[in-house]
């Protein structure tokens, strides 16, 4: 929320196409995203059920009057597989990554423009500010030229107002440092967890091959080696530790910026400082967000 000593003041009607333009592309962002999401998980589980069906309809074989639920079992397996191969391949079809940095690149320096317009720092500080805000809209667009974008459903009218160093501080840099370290803990999690699966699979693999000496059991080894590397596979792929180390770089460099600017007590009439410390702040989320395009880019 804005400050009081701001919250009376009517936005500035030329932020309009400007917010529009980060609604459209944080939408497409979003989309992108999620059917990324949706696709990957679903190859990761029906190719880890498909190795699981597989194992269990040869295991089977060994008892004739199981025979005709092994042939179906295998059915099903080689299905599961090959609807895992396809939804791999569709996550990584039509760019769908690529669309879903670039969105989200867009979308954020949009955002950025929105924040610095809203404080009036440079370049939105001068008689030209009108042409500087369209041209740098102008500018997303374009590069977004080819990307169907999503249209957003309908929201409140969002505060726009004009922000003091100090409500800039409150609604845009406590709450992305709380983001990145939110992010950063979240991801760190997941991390874990895809290990301690991994390390438990493995150890249970360990047990089959083993066991398999002298039971049945030499069938399921392999498979459990086939789920822990599938596990081992998507834990690189998200990317989580790169992630992870990133947003939580950033969140400190922020919190550095803060810590500065409040030790050296200036206020909003120390116009050259303030502006500094406020492209400083998106300078610093900005280079975060070209590194994250960079890292899904490799990806």
């Amino acid at each position: 929320m804005a400050s009081p000593s701001t919250a009376t003041v009517p936005m500035d009607p030329l932020l309009n196409t400007p917010w529009t333009t980060y609604r459209i592309w944080a939408c497409t962002a979003r989309y992108q995203k999620n059917q990324i999401d949706k696709l990957t998980n679903r190859s990761l589980w029906l190719a880890s059920v498909g190795a699981v069906l597989a194992a269990g309809a040869e295991q089977m074989k060994a008892w004739p009057s199981l025979s005709k639920g092994s042939q179906v079992l295998g059915v099903v397996a080689a299905a599961a597989v090959a609807l895992a191969t396809y939804f791999s391949r569709q996550a990584q079809a039509d760019n769908g990554i690529s669309i879903w940095t670039r969105s989200r690149t867009a979308a954020e320096s949009m955002k950025s423009c929105i924040f610095l317009f809203r404080a009036g720092a440079a370049p939105f500080d001068g008689p030209d500010i009108a042409a500087q805000i369209a041209s740098r809209t102008a500018k997303v667009n374009d590069d977004m030229k080819g990307v169907e974008p999503r249209q957003p459903g309908v929201e409140p009218a969002p505060d726009l107002t004009p922000l003091t160093v100090d409500s800039y501080i409150t609604v845009r840099l406590v709450e992305q440092i709380d983001w990145y370290r939110t992010r950063a803990k979240e991801l760190q999690t997941l991390a874990d967890r895809c290990r301690t699966a991994t390390s438990a699979l493995m150890a249970i693999g360990a047990v089959l091959t083993v066991a398999s000496m002298v039971s049945s059991l030499s069938l399921w080894a392999p498979v459990v080696a086939t789920l822990a590397s599938s596990i081992t596979a998507h834990l690189k792929n998200q990317q989580l530790q790169m992630l992870t180390a990133t947003y939580t770089k950033t969140a400190l460099q922020l919190s550095s910026l803060l810590d500065n600017w409040r030790a050296s007590h200036k206020t909003d009439a120390d116009r050259v400082e303030r502006d500094a410390f406020l492209q400083s702040c998106e300078q610093t989320m900005a280079t975060e967000n070209g590194g994250w395009s960079a890292l899904w880019a490799r990806t």
